[in-house]
């Protein structure tokens, strides 16, 4: 059993005070132990169990009845009815735009979390925000609809990331530049308003894309970075919207005398 496993190479590192060891005594200790050798490095038991390092060496030490009961608690404290879809995507984004990136690790979130639990430790009403797991399971529950235990956790991140306009598949966060170009936006009329100035000045055979874009966006003393698009209903979206705008210009012209 995992916790059996931490207990047994926790007490080797520090037979006194198991519960004082480091992540990095752990894996030392774990390594150098021929029967522990298999067992998971002290951040992956983190993550397996989604657990505080802290939590998971003190549920260790506690008899094998008293862990399961601790741990289906916590399952049944990561089922919030409150964290809709919605929800996760409104509180993804906040985190994104504070820390300047398209997109947000779970590591990431957690420690932005807390730092801004901390700021508004004070304030009534007190913030709701999801925890990463509570985060993860109404994922599931999007995903397959009546979510259990044996209900696989994967892409489960990634369908949070969409939802608030996020790069998926974990790729290393960049920093987003801010220069000419790339200023905020309010609203997306006036995404589509540059839009139809991309459209407009296309060549005759030429389609619209977003690598063309891109590349013309940084020529513009103003136009939104892609990632701005998203947050708007994305690059697809926006552009037929300003090709819709361009066709009714066209008519209109076409029209008049």
């Amino acid at each position: 059993m995992l916790l059996r496993g931490v207990r047994e190479v926790a007490a080797l590192v520090n037979p006194d005070e198991p519960e004082a060891v480091t992540q990095r005594a752990f894996d030392a200790a774990r390594a150098n132990s021929a029967p522990h050798a298999t067992l998971p490095r002290a951040r992956q038991v983190t993550e397996r169990l989604n657990l505080p390092w802290a939590e998971v060496l003190e549920l260790a030490q506690l008899p094998v009845h008293t862990q399961q009961r601790r741990l289906s608690k916590k399952d049944g404290e990561e089922e919030q009815d409150w964290v809709s879809a919605e929800h996760v995507g409104a509180v993804l984004g906040i985190v994104a735009t504070r820390l300047g990136v398209n997109t947000v690790t779970q590591v990431q979130y957690t420690s932005e979390r807390e730092r801004m639990l901390a700021e508004n430790k004070r304030g009534k009403p007190p913030l709701l925000l999801p925890t990463e797991a509570q985060i993860r399971f109404a994922m599931r529950r999007e995903i397959h609809g009546d979510p259990h235990r044996a209900t696989p956790t994967k892409g489960t991140w990634d369908r949070a990331l969409e939802l608030a306009g996020l790069e998926t598949n974990q790729k290393p966060p960049r920093k987003v530049v801010a220069g000419p170009g790339y200023n905020k936006w309010p609203n997306p009329g006036e995404c589509v308003a540059v839009l139809v100035e991309y459209v407009e000045q296309l060549p005759p055979g030429q389609r619209a894309n977003a690598r063309h874009y891109r590349v013309w966006a940084r020529g513009q003393a103003r136009a939104p970075h892609e990632m701005t698009l998203r947050r708007h209903g994305g690059w697809s979206k926006l552009l037929a919207l300003a090709h819709e705008e361009v066709v009714r210009r066209r008519a209109g012209g076409a029209t008049q005398p």
